[in-house]
């Protein structure tokens, strides 16, 4: 009695088991897929991409495992073939985890015609004895053809030959609604400014030639009018305010430096202004002599308050630059990325023709029909447990389809094409469920909205780093780590060591505001380079280094970041901003070394900072690690305030948006999978605002870096501008002489 009850229940086991597993399984891909990249713990991610690879696995099993049940005239199993073959069809909200899903489409097309086979096989070998499930199975395979179908659809317009090829270009050449321009553009208008971008932004991730963007030019300024008519509208309003604003920073900064020659500079040297109040004898002496004239204490009260009568100038001038020109940048670059991961890694794009919202209708109404004809089925012979399933199939299908209806309806392609076609009832709803909490709000980054953190400071100078795990877990840990290598980097190194953390305005408008004076420093606008008076000692010792390997280059920084961020508090905002960027480059370094223009392997230049940074703290205990390598990085004495934490972060600004301009648009392509790295946020700004390799304006490490004269082959105009304009000591000897 006992083995045919064990025997038993492993029949049932696998036969109800991997169905609703895999059932299952689609309903967590379904709502995972809209937000998973926005998903920053390692847990969750490791279990989303476990899901992902997994429900085709257990799909394919519990197909085969139908194709081994023996006919049994109560069982129902055979029906859930074609179930199983819907679910290898995927959801809408994620086709693919990455580009490599997309480019073997052709594969995945091939192993369709095996799985249809095998369903059919599972369902005809049995549906002798249930005839009157034959017509409900039909209407199934249907909706299951048509799922499997489309998933293969898209992974070929998503894949990156179909991008290259413009395959997919001509989807963006519709007619939208125009999008209101001035100085209070809100959500919806920029909604519309992106959508209207989108071929823009096209063309950019297809890594179009310097040529064809040239000669494409005219052709692409209708299709992006736009969006440069609004953003010239708004400078045309506000650009009154801000000359008034200008006008009165020239103004007093003049008086300022008038002031300073005649205060500060006395016998050719520099004297720091005296912050004493006015004595009292000067109040007297004014006071007799009933005279206005200022004498040296007010000037040195004056000139305090012109000082800070031009950083509150500067201040308001800032505040109008961030709410008119880099709140809707920003707004408008993480609305498309995020419509950009849509077409790419769902099947939005499908979804835009007829032919795909025409087999979206054929499969809810195949899926309704077969349905009703279950329903009106005899299923009294059945086991209960089966006709349970069945229906659970059924209803858990029918509410997925209702489910991604209206996923079709929020998405903000589908609003404009009912705007454009004055359905204003359906329109309205659509940007309801677009802008409701359910959606995508003004306030929720269509994008990753996340950084990759990796301090790699103490492991340079033979510290072990800190982690988040407790000690025996470590222990255990660090033994298969020397097993496999982790003192190399290896992938449990950068699992244990590797973080996230939001990205926050502050560093986003940084590095925007970074993007903007870099590109007047190409364009010639700005007569003077950035003058790096704290750094710049640092940077022109490295800058051999910077040319010849960049990755040790990018440990110095770190390094030395590390050092003058330990004597500040930790709730500092520059602080912040500055040691995130910090992290970020090591974590690509780390993580991703393809995105950075690395002259060497990425190991290689790990062991090379380590061993530059251990042999200068030899013998020197933990404590005085820092501070040895703070004396023999440094030269000279390094100012203390906000001066040297601000060029520190323009240092890391610089440092990312010339590696950004660096990397390649595949490159990026891949990370959308993700949600997008911040350097695909900068590459895409600079590509929007024509900068990068990849485009007109380029930018070099250093002023010290030649140019590859094969970039001029196109006999354009190119510009080129430089991360890092470094003055020697011995130029500045010269010009002052």
């Amino acid at each position: 009695m006992t083995t045919p009850s064990i025997g038993a229940m492993r029949y049932e086991m696998e036969k109800y088991v991997p169905v609703l597993l895999s059932f299952a399984m689609q309903v967590v891909l379904f709502f995972a897929g809209r937000f998973h990249v926005h998903i920053t713990d390692k847990f969750t991610r490791v279990l989303i991409s476990s899901t992902y690879l997994g429900a085709d696995i257990i799909a394919i099993y519990a197909l085969g495992g139908l194709s081994r049940q023996e006919g049994n005239p109560q069982s129902i199993a055979f029906f859930w073939a074609p179930f199983l073959l819907i679910h290898l069809g995927g959801q809408d909200t994620i086709t693919a985890f990455k580009m490599e899903d997309k480019n073997a489409w052709l594969t995945r097309s091939g192993k369709l015609l095996f799985y249809a086979v095998l369903a059919v096989f599972v369902f005809f070998n049995s549906i002798g004895r249930h005839k009157e499930l034959l017509l409900a199975g039909i209407f199934m395979f249907a909706t299951g053809f048509i799922k499997y179908f489309t998933r293969s659809w898209s992974l070929k317009w998503g894949s990156f030959e179909s991008i290259e090829n413009s395959t997919i270009r001509h989807m963006y050449e519709i007619q939208l609604p125009e999008a209101s321009n001035g100085s209070n553009m809100t959500y919806y208008d920029y909604v519309l400014t992106a959508l209207n971008s989108m071929l823009q932004i096209h063309d950019i991730f297809a890594a179009r030639s310097l040529r064809s963007t040239a000669n494409s030019e005219s052709e692409d300024e209708e299709i992006v009018e736009s969006e440069e008519a609004a953003r010239s509208v708004r400078e045309d309003e506000e650009a009154v305010e801000l000359e008034k604003a200008t006008r009165s920073v020239d103004i007093d900064q003049e008086i300022v430096e008038q002031k300073e020659y005649k205060i500060l500079i006395k016998d050719d040297e520099v004297v720091e202004p005296k912050e004493n109040k006015i004595s009292t004898e000067n109040d007297e002496a004014i006071q007799s002599t009933g005279n206005n004239t200022p004498i040296e204490g007010d000037e040195e009260v004056q000139l305090e308050g012109d000082e800070i009568s031009i950083e509150n100038r500067k201040a308001e001038l800032e505040k109008i630059i961030i709410e008119t020109i880099i709140k809707p940048e920003l707004s408008l670059v993480q609305l498309q990325l995020g419509m950009m991961y849509d077409d790419l890694y769902t099947k939005a794009l499908l979804l835009r023709k007829k032919g795909g919202i025409a087999l979206r209708f054929i499969a809810i109404s195949t899926s309704i029909v077969a349905f009703a004809l279950f329903l009106s089925t005899e299923k009294r012979r059945y086991s209960k447990v089966d006709i349970a399933v069945t229906m659970s199939l059924f209803i858990g299908e029918l509410l997925l389809e209702v489910c991604a209806v209206l996923i079709f309806m929020m998405s903000p392609w589908t609003w404009a094409w009912l705007k454009v076609r004055k359905y204003n009832w359906l329109a309205c709803f659509s940007w309801y469920l677009f802008s409701s909490r359910i959606g995508w709000p003004e306030n929720r980054p269509r994008w990753s909205n996340s950084m990759g953190q990796y301090n790699c400071v103490n492991r340079l100078v033979g510290i072990s780093p800190p982690t988040s795990c407790t000690p025996k877990i470590m222990t255990y840990l660090r033994n298969i780590a020397n097993k496999v290598g982790a003192k190399e980097i290896s992938w449990i190194n950068k699992l244990i060591h590797t973080g996230y953390v939001k990205t926050d305005r502050d560093t986003m408008e940084r590095v925007v505001f970074g993007l903007y004076g870099l590109m007047n420093e190409v364009d010639g606008q700005d007569t003077e380079y950035l003058e790096w008076r704290y750094v710049g000692s640092f940077l022109e010792q490295i800058q051999d280094v910077l040319t010849a390997d960049f990755g040790t280059a990018l440990l110095m920084m770190h390094m030395v970041t590390e050092v003058f961020l330990r004597q500040y508090p930790g709730n500092h905002s520059l602080v912040d901003v500055c040691r995130k960027l910090s992290n970020y480059m090591i974590y690509l370094l780390v993580n991703h070394p393809s995105m950075l223009p690395l002259n060497t392997s990425a190991i290689s230049s790990i062991k090379t900072a380590e061993r530059m940074f251990q042999r200068r703290t030899n013998d020197i205990s933990d404590v005085e690690h820092y501070k040895n390598i703070h004396d023999s990085l440094l030269v000279g004495d390094q100012p203390e305030g906000d001066g040297v934490l601000d060029e520190l972060v323009e240092m890391w600004v610089r440092v990312l948006l010339y590696s950004a301009g660096k990397s390649r648009a595949e490159l990026h392509v891949e990370q959308l999978a993700s949600g997008g790295e911040l350097i695909t946020f900068a590459w895409l700004l600079m590509a929007k605002n024509d900068c990068g390799d990849s485009r007109m304006k380029r930018i070099q490490i250093t002023n010290f870096s030649p140019r590859d004269e094969s970039d001029d082959c196109y006999d354009l105009p190119m510009k080129e501008g430089h991360a890092f304009h470094i003055v020697h000591r011995s130029e500045v000897d010269i010009q002052r002489d």
